[in-house]
């Protein structure tokens, strides 16, 4: 599971807010957005968790230093989803594993 699956609510919001701040950081050096995309990894560990529809948002919001609250919390939100699915998900594979037909 990834670790930011484990992260809290307020966990996942200030760890947005400070990637955004380290992009900010360096962009604010000069590099070029295209140059720090090609060349950074900072996004993949939110790229399979994030839904493809809201995924170009994030990357959007990072990169434009957006910190509109409804914007982040919805990206927390999405994010908090899929744990919560995943955790669901892992219950139910432990009450049936070795129980194929689910039947005890």
């Amino acid at each position: 599971m990834s670790s930011l699956l484990k992260m809290s609510a307020l966990e996942l919001k200030n760890y947005i807010l400070d990637i955004q701040s380290f992009v900010q950081n360096e962009l604010s050096k000069g590099i070029d957005i295209d140059d720090f995309l090609d060349e950074t990894d900072i996004f993949d560990q939110f790229e399979d968790i994030i839904p493809d529809e809201e995924f170009p948002i994030f990357v959007i919001a990072i990169l434009n230093n957006y910190k509109s609250d409804v914007i982040i919390d919805k990206l927390v939100d999405s994010i908090l989803t899929l744990k919560n699915v995943k955790w669901f998900g892992e219950m139910i594979n432990d009450k049936f594993k070795g129980n194929p037909g689910g039947i005890a």
